[in-house]
């Protein structure tokens, strides 16, 4: 039994090949993944419709739901005439146990004969157009704010007229001190492991980093001292 990797299906007409997977993104194409005996699935959906079930329409509610779901499943499945999306599955590879699976396009075809194993399809966003480019340039944008405000949320004010120590105690970026509001010198501080705090001085607009709080540490009214916490557990996937 092995983890089933992501797969990247490069056509030659796309200028760029996006895998659906914790973006904004709707798919917009899908590939042929094998047949596999699936032992386990994270972030199961089942379509629950009345429709009979291809590739095409799996793909299609797989989508709707990628969208929902901040682009979660990454890959879609038919099984004993049934359709479902996953994040990820387990499995060993069956071979030629399943049908010839579905290019895009085309229906009636990828069912498995073994009701047993799934033909699994991997989804993904093609930029073919200024549309799709602008979608894209858009989530990109939105990723880097949320990591650069998580990044931001891991800090809160441990005390007010204090340091947390004397004299700075760590470098960040070969520097002990740096010029800058409170955001720059969380931003700073934030990706250096060795850092855990700063004191902000306001007055000088001055933060000098540091790995430990002293309570003797110089007193002022235009001091504080600023903690690093541990980093956000990943969010829960929204309700469908």
């Amino acid at each position: 039994m092995r983890l089933v990797l992501l797969l990247a299906v490069v056509a030659a007409e796309d200028r760029f090949l996006r895998r659906s997977g914790r973006s904004g993104i709707k798919p917009n194409g899908f590939a042929a993944a094998g047949c596999w005996g699936v032992a386990s699935v994270t972030g199961k959906v089942k379509y629950e419709g009345s429709r009979a079930v291809d590739a095409d329409t799996c793909f299609n509610f797989c989508a709707d739901r990628a969208a929902v779901l901040e682009g979660q499943p990454r890959y879609f499945a038919l099984q004993g005439g049934t359709c479902w999306c996953a994040e990820g599955y387990q499995g060993t590879d069956a071979g030629k146990s399943c049908e010839e699976a579905c290019p895009p396009g085309v229906t009636g075809c990828g069912i498995p004969k073994d009701v047993d194993k799934a033909a699994m399809y991997l989804m993904h966003h093609c930029v073919r157009n200024e549309e799709d480019a602008a979608a894209v340039a858009t989530e990109n944008e939105a990723m880097m704010a949320a990591k650069a405000q998580a990044v931001l949320d891991r800090f809160m004010e441990s005390r007010q007229g204090q340091s947390c120590s004397t004299e700075p105690q760590v470098s960040v970026n070969g520097e002990k001190t740096m010029v800058g509001s409170v955001d720059d010198c969380k931003v700073a501080c934030g990706h250096e492991v060795t850092c855990a705090m700063f004191t902000y001085d306001e007055a000088m607009t001055l933060c000098s980093f540091g790995d430990s709080m002293e309570d003797n540490a110089k007193e002022g009214s235009k001091l504080s001292c600023w903690f690093k916490g541990p980093p956000a557990p990943p969010r829960a996937p929204p309700a469908i």
